[in-house]
């Protein structure tokens, strides 16, 4: 497990305690996280079930990969068919970390709408908000374009016309492109005291596919479309 991950759930063992003594008492518990918080959630899942306590069900959006490929395995067989994992287009959070040794598990569901071309669009004006000494090496283009390109592909061969779940996982970033990412999230974090507040984070464009609205709001059309 990814050590940042195990030391979060740590921290939070004792409230945890607590829950043991409600989640043992019911028939079925549910564990929901985004982004950080849904890796913490697979965590907390697995921690249940080494205590026995119960085998939960999850629901994860937005989430990073927490584990080695022993430990997808292992999840896989521990809680079968108990964690739905979903995805926003090219969500840049779900191929983190990079490389090939962490891997997802559960089961992908991934949020594909018609246009997702745009992004790479969305992605170059973004560009020039990069100082120019970063320029080339913080491009979003060249951080989303495989990504952006694979999913326009299963987009076009779905015959798409509103959203949809597919079941493909985006690829992970490699470790120049999470370096990438960084120096061009560091570039979009500065901006005039005058235009928002010193505490407050100004994420770029290419970085919307991550908002836990965005998946609310497809997630909803999905399923109003469905029961049409």
């Amino acid at each position: 497990m990814h050590i940042g991950f195990l030391r979060g759930v740590e921290a939070v063992e004792g409230a945890l305690r607590e829950f043991d003594r409600t989640a043992s008492a019911v028939p079925n518990v549910w564990v929901n996280g985004h982004s950080l918080g849904g890796a913490l959630a697979v965590l907390a899942a697995v921690r249940l079930k080494i205590n026995k306590i119960c085998a939960p069900f999850l629901f994860t959006y937005g989430q990073p990969a927490v584990g080695l490929n022993d430990f997808a395995e292992r999840f896989s067989l521990e809680l079968p068919g108990r964690l739905w994992r979903f995805v926003n287009q090219s969500d840049i959070v779900t191929r983190v970390p990079p490389g090939p040794f962490y891997r997802h598990t559960g089961i992908v569901k991934r949020i594909v709408r018609p246009g997702v071309l745009e992004a790479v669009v969305g992605a170059e004006e973004a560009a020039p908000r990069v100082p120019v000494s970063l320029s080339k090496i913080a491009d979003p283009t060249t951080i989303f374009r495989g990504a952006t390109e694979e999913l326009a592909a299963a987009a076009s061969d779905a015959k798409i016309e509103r959203p949809a779940l597919i079941d493909v996982d985006p690829v992970p970033l490699t470790e120049i492109e999470l370096g990438q990412v960084q120096l061009a999230l560091a570039a979009a974090e500065t901006k005039p005291s005058e235009e928002v507040g010193a505490e407050e984070l100004v994420w770029p464009s290419w970085f919307s596919d991550h908002a836990i609205a965005e998946y609310l709001h497809l997630l909803i059309e999905i399923r109003d479309a469905a029961g049409s």
